[in-house]
């Protein structure tokens, strides 16, 4: 009869503390998404600068396109007088990869450039360009990616073929080390193999600055990342973290590699690879971080905020990508972009200063006030019910993005690198966080409201010209 009762007295406190957590993930929830938007219309910038764009409407994407096909292809007059420069862009209809496509057109000569987009994702109809060619499939299938590789590079020598790798899978409640594996690992070494046997000149694969972030050191302030060792195995941040890390590493090993079109026809030319690591990264049109903060959706903190952390503005680190491929492109001997001295390298891209989360969240430019503050303890627990929610009934009902490892750094950690070798090397140097709330809000959020009504094009042509 006691070991009933003992089951039962057990059996009774577990189901009571599991209440207890729905009640708080619930009461959690609703304060989340009841707190009021503020949005003030006349807001002006105390600046000078003015951002002007016409109305244009955006093209609508084509829904039912089928993978590793050719969805939407508008192609310039050819001429073939003039040295083509090819551009595949893998990811090209995410947050960060759709501004490296519209910055790419925007400083590329138009009538000599070809931009193809590879992405499993039709684009959002505000992140659809013209005279761009979409190309639907998966970064993981073998035959999807050959097709996009063999659809692009069509143009014999001599010819200036780019790839842009930004495609990746960030960590999430239905993510899994094996599939984190098989897109960021995997999927970059697939990339690397068909850049050799497609005579690629210039690789540049979106990276991570958590691939040199150690889980047993907790102050990471203000450290040059370029030469920091990746961590052992077991000491990676995160699982992501350490598939990004091998990704990197078949990347940047490959740089002078030879052009390998068979088994046995190696060439003399060689590829050219970079890898570049963005912070955080936050924009008008992300969803769940930068957006959410512009409609005060998600303005609270970690007990104090008193932990370090470099965010990135989008806009900052889509144009640094480019200037790093127009700077090889432009400084190398004889076409040999292997052996400029940014090749082989990695560069971290972020703000490249060091704000705590408190600091960040209660600048005043997001005219959010005061961040609320909520245990990190809390915080953990309504993780693990949001994790394993989903787990267990296929339900994430907090955030989508919301793991028990999500506080690895995130919270209780110091972590931000200079970016001073992007700045001497080509010339990164990224509008202030203050700057680039302005433009989100008083562009990117209001006139075209994150869905068309202002083109995007002209909003990146201002910022590209003006960094």
């Amino acid at each position: 009869m006691a070991p009933l009762l003992q089951l039962l007295t057990t059996t009774t406190i577990n189901i009571i503390f599991s209440i207890i957590i729905i009640i708080i993930s619930i009461i959690f929830t609703i304060y989340i998404f009841t707190r009021p938007h503020h949005h003030d219309k006349n807001y002006t910038s105390n600046n000078n600068n003015k951002y002007n764009f016409n109305n244009d409407n955006e093209e609508e994407s084509d829904d039912d396109a089928l993978p590793a096909y050719i969805i939407d292809d508008d192609d310039d007059d050819d001429d073939t007088n003039n040295i083509k420069t090819t551009i595949l862009i893998t990811g090209g209809t995410g947050v960060l990869g759709w501004r490296v496509a519209a910055m790419c057109k925007e400083r590329f000569p138009s009538d000599s450039t070809e931009i193809t987009i590879f992405d499993i994702n039709v684009p959002k109809p505000h992140r659809k360009l013209k005279h761009v060619t979409y190309i639907q499939g998966d970064i993981t299938s073998e035959i999807d990616t050959i097709c996009a590789f063999a659809t692009t590079f069509t143009h014999p020598k001599p010819c200036k073929n780019i790839v842009f790798h930004v495609a990746g899978l960030l960590p999430a409640v239905s993510t899994t080390p094996e599939k984190l594996d098989q897109v960021n690992t995997i999927g970059s070494k697939q990339i690397v193999e068909l850049c050799k046997n497609y005579c690629i000149d210039l690789l540049l694969a979106t990276s991570s600055a958590s691939v040199v972030l150690p889980n047993d050191n907790l102050y990471v302030d203000g450290l040059n990342g370029q030469v920091l060792p990746y961590p052992s195995d077991d000491n990676y941040v995160d699982t992501y973290a350490r598939s990004k890390a091998k990704g990197e590493q078949y990347v940047l090993n490959a740089n002078g590699a030879n052009h390998q079109t068979g088994d046995d026809d190696v060439l003399n030319t060689k590829l050219a690879t970079v890898s570049l690591r963005p912070s955080i990264i936050y924009g008008a049109d992300d969803s769940k971080f930068g957006e959410r903060l512009l409609r005060n959706e998600i303005n609270y903190i970690f007990d104090k905020g008193n932990n370090i952390i470099d965010f990135g503005w989008a806009d900052n680190i889509a144009l640094g990508h480019v200037q790093c491929c127009e700077h090889i492109l432009n400084h190398s001997t004889n076409n040999k972009y292997y052996n400029n001295h940014a090749a082989g390298k990695a560069f971290h891209l972020g703000q490249g200063i060091g704000l705590t989360t408190f600091e960040f969240y209660n600048l005043k430019e997001w005219k959010n006030g005061k961040p609320s503050s909520i245990p990190i303890s809390l915080m953990k627990l309504i993780a693990k019910f949001n994790y394993y929610c989903y787990q267990f009934i296929g339900i994430s009902p907090i955030d989508p993005f919301l793991r028990p490892d999500s506080f690895n750094f995130m919270a209780g950690r110091h972590w931000w690198f200079k970016c001073e070798n992007a700045k001497n090397v080509f010339g990164y140097n990224p509008i202030s966080v203050e700057d680039s709330i302005l433009i989100m809000q008083n562009k990117q959020m209001k006139e075209w409201n994150i869905r068309g009504k202002v083109s995007q094009e002209e909003l990146h042509l201002y910022v590209s010209t003006n960094i």
